[in-house]
């Protein structure tokens, strides 16, 4: 509509036509826990994940998110304690405490060590985020916009290579 000039959106769904929408790039889910949460003292697996409590990034108490889905394919559901509407609260909320979150793994390597928290894979297969980069295609000409979105592509390249370091043995 030429009100936004760009915006970085995870798994964007009815993208409207004259709005270009490229992938830039994914991320995987983790999960995070106080280092000193009960849950460390055996290998954590599904029974057990399941058995702990939750906190749930969602705009509400009722939208489900991608754990959720996948838990429900299976007839399994998750120990939601409490609900908050955005990531970056989740490091502080948990850390002290037994709760587990599980949500896209850069919202929690910048504070994983500064909360004392430990990070793990989830014991349940769960879909990447897709993270795609959305423009009106009427502003694609405009230097300024073309300078924002490459910007944007930019940082996603070194998000990319971050993330390869980061996994290295």
């Amino acid at each position: 509509t030429g009100q936004i000039d760009c915006a970085i959106i995870g798994n964007p769904t009815n993208v409207p036509d004259g709005i270009i929408s490229e992938e830039i790039f994914k991320e995987k889910f983790i999960c995070a826990v106080d280092k000193s949460s009960s849950i460390l003292e055996k290998p954590i697996c599904l029974e057990i994940y399941l058995s702990y409590p939750h906190l749930h990034i969602a705009r509400d108490t009722e939208a489900l998110g991608q754990v959720d889905i996948e838990l429900e394919k299976m007839g399994l559901k998750r120990n939601i304690l409490s609900t908050v509407p955005h990531y970056l609260v989740a490091p502080k909320i948990i850390s002290g405490t037994d709760l587990i979150v599980t949500i896209g793994e850069g919202a929690l390597y910048d504070f994983a060590e500064a909360y004392d928290l430990k990070l793990f894979n989830p014991p349940i297969k769960i879909p990447d985020v897709k993270f795609s980069l959305l423009s009106d295609q009427r502003s694609k000409m405009d230097a300024g916009n073309s300078w924002l979105r490459s910007l944007c592509k930019e940082r996603a390249v070194e998000i990319k290579q971050m993330k390869e370091t980061l996994y290295k043995d």
